[in-house]
């Protein structure tokens, strides 16, 4: 890994945190827990820009998806907290192993 790279990668961990800094925030911590900052950051400092991204964004889309069908079949009602860390976690291999070949279709669309 070159330095430019190394340079992309720490950028990427400050801002992805500081994102969920921000969410932490604004939420008052209700929305996002403290210890999904620091996973965060080792996912965009291991993936990079623009793997990061897309790791965050398939977490999203999956904890979506998993808190609505749980909603559906009663396991889970408006309000209740479902953990984040475990969509972080599967975002980032999904990006880590798919993720060039997922960037390429979508901007692909586009």
């Amino acid at each position: 890994m070159g330095s430019g790279a190394f340079v992309v990668s720490v950028v990427s961990a400050f801002g992805l945190a500081g994102f969920f800094i921000l969410l932490i925030l604004l939420t008052r911590g209700r929305g996002m827990g403290t210890g999904d900052v620091p996973l965060v950051f080792l996912i965009a400092l291991i993936l990079s820009w623009p793997l990061s991204l897309l790791s965050i964004f398939l977490s999203f889309f999956l904890g979506a998806v998993v808190s609505l069908l749980l909603l559906a079949v009663g396991k889970k009602r408006i309000g209740q907290t479902i953990p984040f860390g475990p969509f972080l976690a599967t975002g980032a291999v999904i990006s880590m192993f798919w993720g060039q070949t997922i960037l390429v279709w979508y901007l692909g669309m586009v």
